[in-house]
C-alpha cells in the first residue's frame, strides 16, 4: 500500500477559564506486584463487572449483529448523551419475533423502529433490552433497528463512559470492557459479537475526539460543537468501540514493513505530556516490527495504530487505538512493558477476542506473555527470565490475596491467575511443544479466528491439531484446575567406572489436597548436572506424586539443577534424594477400569473403578470444553470396586468426560447423556 497521510487536527487553544475546574490533587499511583499489572486490574475492577456472569458460548438471541451505525453527543456539563443507534442485523433462526439488545434501564429512549416500523419494547434486569419485532423475521432476513435515546450514563464503579479533567481541563472517556457498552450506547453487548461501525462522536469544538479506525471527516453540525467521523472496517466487539476526548496534542509516526507498506502511529496527548510521549513512545514502531515478525503482520494495516491518553491509572486495548493512562506517559522510558502489553491486544483480544468472558485468560494471558518475550528481545534470556520471575511472584501473591481458583472460569478476572499464570501457561506450552510446534500453534491460532473470536477448547483444539497429539493432559491440570506443583526433590550419584556415574533423581509433589488442584501435575522435568567432563541436560517424564529417575552422565556430577531453564510454574525445595519405597504398579495392574453405565445414560450415569490397594482418590465431570461440573469424590479409599453416581438431571443432552486420578495415574471416560 501507498504511506497515507493522516489529517493532521489543528487543536483549538481555549481558556479553561470558561469550563468548570475540577479538584485535581498529586497521585501516586499504587503498586502493590511491582510491574504495574495491579493498576490495570484495579482499572477494570473499577469498571462494570460481567453482570451477566460470564457470558455461555451459545448465542441463543437468534440473529447476527452485522453492522452499527452510532451518532451521539456528549455534553460535559450536563454529562449526559443524546444518541442514535442503528444496528444492520441478520436471522439465524428459523423464525424471531423479538430482537435482545442491551442498555442500561436508566437511559430514555426516544424512538424505536425496525426497518422504519415503531416496535415496543421493555427493558428488564437493569439492562436487557427486549424489542418486539413488527412482524416475525425469518432466516437470512436483514433488517435495521433504531434507536434514539437520551440520558445520563451511570458514574462510579458500575460506568464506562467517565466525565474527568487533567490538569482542571475537561475529558471524555471510556472504557466498557467487559459489559459498559450497554451503559452509554445499545448494542449487543457481547464479546463474541463482531461487526464493523460508524462513529460519529459531537464534541464542544474545543475538544478532539478520537476512536477507532480511520478518521472520515470532522464537521461543525452547529456553533460551538464538532463531530469527528470515524470508520471502522474491520469486525470489532462492543466493548472495543472508545471515544477519548479533549484538547489533544497531536503528533504522528510510523511504521514500516519489510515490504516497505507504512502504517500511520496517532499520538493523541495531553498538551503537558507532549514531550514526554515523544520519548516514552519513540519504541513503538519497533515494537510493532518485533509482534508482527512472531505473530504475523499488524492486523489493521488499512487503519492505524495509536495512542490516546486518558485519565485512568492504567491502559486499555481499544482497536486500533489503545488508552493510555496518564501515569504512563512521563518520559522516562520505562513503560515499555505496558506499551508492549497493549499492542499484543491488537493480535490477541482485538484481531482474535476470547468468546466469552470465561476465557479472558486468553486475551490477558497471551498478552502478558508478550511483554515477558518484549523483555527477552530487548534482554535476551536473562530478560525473559527476569520478567517470568516476576509474573510469577506476582501470581503467587495474588493467589494468596484473592485465593486459588482455575484460569479458565476465573473467580476473579483481573488479577495474577489470568494475566501472570496466564503468561506462564503460554510459557509452559512452548516448553512443551518445542519452539516449531510453538510458533506454528500461533499462525494456526490466527488463521482460523482471525477477526472473529474463539474460546479455550478451540485453542486446545489448534494446538492438538497442530502437534497432532492429545493435549488434555496439560489442559486438565493447568488450565481447567487450579494452583502449581509444589516439588521436592533430590538427587545422589553412583559411580559407573572411571568415566560415568548414575545419576538417581527423587520428586515429592506437596501441592495441597483439594477439590481444584491436581494431586499430580504430569510435566517434563529438566535438570542440568554439571559433572568433571562438562555439563548435560537429561529430561524426565513426571506423572507420579512419588517419584524416582535415574539417568547416566558422563564423569564425576558435581552438582544437578532442577529445571535449569525456568520453565515451569512451580515451587521447589531440595529437600534431599528419597527412595519410593516401592515403584507403583503400571495402570493396569490396579484395575481401575474406569467405566461409566449406562451409556447413553438419562437421568443419572454411575461411574465404577477398582482400585488394588488404597489410594487417595478423585473423580470429577467435565462438559465437553473442559468446565468442571461437579466432583462426585474426593477422597482417600480402600481397595475394592467403588461405584458414585452423577445426578444428570440438570444437564444438556452431549458429551461429557469422567476423569479419576488416583497415586497411580489418571484415567479419563466419556458417557452421553441423551434426552
Amino acid at each position: 500500500m501507498c504511506k497515507r497521510s493522516f489529517p493532521f487536527i489543528l487543536l483549538i487553544a481555549l481558556s479553561i477559564a470558561c469550563y468548570p475546574i475540577l479538584q485535581v490533587s498529586a497521585q501516586t499511583p499504587p503498586l502493590y506486584d511491582g510491574d504495574g499489572y495491579q493498576l490495570l486490574w484495579d482499572m477494570k475492577e473499577g469498571r462494570l463487572p460481567a453482570s451477566d456472569g460470564m457470558d455461555a458460548t451459545d448465542d441463543d438471541t437468534g440473529y447476527d449483529a452485522l453492522h452499527y451505525d452510532i451518532e451521539i453527543k456528549f455534553d460535559w456539563d450536563a454529562q449526559s448523551v443524546d444518541g442514535r443507534v442503528d444496528m444492520l442485523f441478520t436471522v439465524t433462526e428459523t423464525q424471531i419475533t423479538e430482537l435482545d439488545m442491551r442498555l442500561r434501564n436508566n437511559m430514555v429512549i426516544d424512538l424505536l423502529e425496525v426497518d422504519g416500523q415503531a416496535a415496543t419494547y421493555n427493558i428488564v434486569s437493569n439492562s436487557d433490552l427486549i424489542i418486539d419485532l413488527p412482524q416475525p423475521l425469518y432466516m437470512n432476513d436483514s433488517a435495521t433497528v433504531s434507536i434514539e435515546y437520551h440520558g445520563n450514563p451511570i458514574a462510579g464503579s458500575l460506568g464506562a463512559l467517565s466525565w474527568s479533567d487533567h490538569s482542571g481541563t475537561p475529558t471524555i472517556e471510556s472504557l466498557s470492557e467487559p459489559n459498559g457498552a450497554r451503559t452509554w450506547w445499545p448494542c449487543k453487548d457481547y464479546p463474541w459479537e463482531k461487526t464493523t461501525a460508524r462513529m460519529v462522536w459531537t464534541v464542544p469544538d474545543w475538544m478532539t475526539a478520537t476512536s477507532n479506525g480511520l478518521l472520515e471527516s470532522v464537521t461543525t453540525p452547529e456553533p460551538g460543537w464538532t463531530s469527528y467521523e470515524w470508520i471502522e472496517n474491520y469486525p470489532v466487539t462492543t466493548y472495543l468501540i472508545c471515544i477519548t476526548a479533549t484538547d489533544f496534542s497531536y503528533w504522528q509516526d510510523w511504521y514500516v514493513t519489510v515490504s516497505g507498506d507504512s502504517l500511520p502511529i496517532d499520538n493523541y496527548v495531553y498538551p503537558e505530556h507532549l514531550s514526554n510521549s515523544y520519548i516514552d513512545f519513540a519504541i513503538v514502531p519497533e515494537q510493532i516490527a518485533f509482534f508482527a515478525s512472531i505473530y504475523g503482520e499488524y492486523p489493521f494495516m488499512e487503519e492505524k495504530y495509536g495512542h490516546a491518553e486518558f485519565h485512568f491509572w492504567g491502559a486499555m486495548e481499544h482497536q486500533t487505538i489503545t488508552s493510555m493512562g496518564q501515569y504512563f506517559i512521563d518520559g522516562s522510558d520505562e513503560h515499555q512493558w505496558i506499551y508492549a502489553h497493549e499492542l499484543s491486544h491488537m493480535w490477541w483480544g482485538d484481531l482474535v477476542t476470547c468468546a466469552t468472558w470465561d476465557d479472558i485468560w486468553l486475551n490477558e494471558g497471551f498478552a502478558t506473555y508478550s511483554d515477558a518475550l518484549w523483555a527477552g528481545e530487548t534482554g535476551g534470556t536473562a530478560g525473559l527470565n527476569s520478567r517470568l520471575a516476576t509474573f510469577r511472584n506476582t501470581y503467587f501473591q495474588s493467589e494468596y490475596n484473592d485465593g486459588r481458583f482455575p484460569i479458565y472460569d476465573p473467580e476473579e478476572m483481573w488479577g495474577g491467575t489470568v494475566y501472570e499464570k496466564g503468561a506462564w501457561i503460554m510459557h509452559m506450552i512452548r516448553y512443551v511443544l518445542g519452539e516449531d510446534n510453538f510458533w506454528d500453534f500461533f499462525l494456526e491460532w490466527r488463521d482460523r479466528y482471525s477477526y472473529g473470536a474463539a474460546n479455550t477448547a478451540q485453542m486446545l483444539e489448534t494446538l492438538e491439531d497442530v502437534i497432532a497429539a492429545d493435549f488434555d493432559w496439560f489442559f486438565d491440570e493447568w488450565v481447567y484446575m487450579a494452583g502449581f506443583p509444589e516439588y521436592h526433590w533430590g538427587w545422589q550419584y553412583e559411580p559407573l567406572g572411571e568415566d560415568s556415574s548414575r545419576v538417581d533423581i527423587s520428586i515429592i509433589q506437596t501441592q495441597p489436597d483439594t477439590a481444584d488442584t491436581p494431586l499430580v501435575f504430569t510435566m517434563p522435568i529438566e535438570f542440568g548436572v554439571t559433572t568433571t567432563s562438562g555439563y548435560e541436560t537429561h529430561s524426565v517424564w513426571n506423572d507420579q506424586r512419588n517419584q524416582n529417575f535415574s539417568f547416566d552422565v558422563s564423569g564425576t556430577p558435581t552438582n544437578v539443577a532442577f529445571d535449569p531453564n525456568l520453565w515451569i510454574l512451580d515451587t521447589v525445595a531440595n529437600t534431599g534424594y528419597v527412595a519410593v519405597s516401592e515403584e507403583p504398579a503400571e495402570l493396569g495392574e490396579y484395575e481401575l477400569s474406569l467405566s461409566v453405565m449406562p451409556n447413553p445414560a438419562n437421568p443419572f450415569a454411575v461411574a465404577s473403578f477398582k482400585l488394588q490397594d488404597a489410594s487417595h482418590v478423585r473423580l470429577n465431570v467435565y462438559d465437553i470444553s473442559g468446565r468442571m461440573l461437579e466432583s462426585l469424590v474426593s477422597e482417600t479409599l480402600l481397595p475394592g470396586t467403588h461405584r458414585f453416581r452423577w445426578d444428570a438431571i440438570g444437564a444438556a443432552s452431549g458429551v461429557y468426560l469422567f476423569r479419576l486420578t488416583t497415586e497411580h495415574g489418571v484415567q479419563t471416560a466419556r458417557a452421553v447423556i441423551l434426552k
